[in-house]
């Protein structure tokens, strides 16, 4: 979206999506990305190889369950330990997938 907030349904104790960036093109947005793009000449558009997310913070996990009306959420074992630096922050999601890799290097092959 463009003022940068929730572009889906994304989890307010997962992916930060309120912490103030910048846009390639200079404009202000939020949230964090890991994501592995890539363009292709061929169909001229971008690829994403790998979706990562950069994980909540405390203060990120605070903020977002305040935004979504799940406060609630901070009495749970798996809060408790981000909260509490039980467990390290983390960049996550799909690695780059051997089915993407695999399939980018036989077009590659084939067209040599």
């Amino acid at each position: 979206m463009k003022d940068g907030y929730r572009t889906k349904m994304r989890a307010a104790d997962y992916d930060d999506w309120v912490t103030p960036t910048v846009s390639d093109k200079g404009q202000p947005c939020h949230g964090l990305n890991g994501d592995i793009l890539v363009w292709n000449p061929v169909t001229r558009r971008r690829h994403e190889l790998s979706s990562m997310g950069i994980r909540v913070t405390k203060e990120t996990l605070k903020q977002q369950l305040e935004i979504t009306n799940q406060l609630h959420f901070l009495e749970l074992p798996y809060h408790q330990a981000i909260l509490n630096d039980r467990i390290p922050l983390s960049i996550g999601g799909a690695s780059v997938s051997r089915g993407r890799r695999c399939s980018s290097c036989g077009r590659r092959t084939s067209a040599r």
